[in-house]
């Protein structure tokens, strides 16, 4: 099951990206190709308006709209931002979306993914990127599995599926470049690597960024936790 969480027309109906809306910022440098040996020739840096390293413990609400859920919390603790899945329940997220638009037509958004669910569970976690209209991307974790997909809707086309190693896919991204839409996975946030790619018809030039956790169809005892950081800020600066 494939929930985008907190968007009028999509999901539950209290926040609309329109409603969010308060205006895209391009990005500003070059971007690390997927080897990790140089820059990009094309590719752009996330502005520096659209970074969070999770660290002062409380959720930015200049940056990011929250939705609990009814049991699944989310909260930005211990220089993380947590969710916490609700036990022995079903339908339940919890997520924080963001306030502004990205372009990522030649651009990336990316997060490190510190801890995910528990893997014998159905509990999910994911980054969602709401596209205009009723489509978001998503890159998400179920059953120890990474998930690749657009989901239009609520109905999810998956374009491939990987299995998750907690080292060598540490860090997620997605990223547009000249035509091509790339979900890439890191073990440092410097050096990428392509876990899938493909031509894209999609309009990348507004996106909205949904981090969230959630359990759905099957009540679980101990679903687990996901632990996001660093969104859009990584060790090594752009090039």
């Amino acid at each position: 099951m494939w929930v985008l969480v907190g968007v009028a027309g999509i999901a539950c109906g209290r926040l609309s990206y329109d409603e969010l809306s308060v205006g895209a910022r391009s990005g500003d440098g070059g971007l690390r190709d997927s080897l990790g040996d140089g820059p990009g020739s094309d590719a752009t840096c996330p502005g520096p308006l659209v970074r969070d390293d999770f660290d002062d413990g409380v959720i930015d609400s200049t940056v990011w709209a929250v939705n609990p859920g009814t049991i699944t919390s989310i909260e930005e603790t211990n220089g993380q931002l947590v969710v916490r899945l609700g036990a022995n329940t079903t339908d339940d997220w919890a997520a924080v979306v963001g306030y502004q638009t990205h372009d990522l037509t030649n651009d990336r958004v990316f997060v490190e993914v510190v801890q995910v669910p528990n893997a014998a569970q159905s509990g999910q976690g994911a980054i969602h990127l709401g596209l205009p209209g009723v489509s978001y991307l998503s890159f998400e974790i179920q059953y120890g599995q990474l998930a690749f997909a657009i989901v239009t809707s609520g109905v999810p086309t998956t374009y491939d599926t990987l299995a998750y190693d907690p080292v060598l896919h540490r860090w997620w991204q997605i990223r547009g470049q000249g035509g091509m839409l790339y979900f890439e996975v890191s073990s440092d946030g410097i050096g990428w690597q392509v876990a899938h790619a493909r031509p894209t018809t999609e309009d990348l030039s507004r996106v909205y960024v949904n981090l969230t956790g959630g359990v759905n169809g099957v009540a679980e005892p101990s679903p687990g936790e996901v632990h996001f950081d660093n969104f859009n800020t990584s060790s090594a600066p752009c090039p």
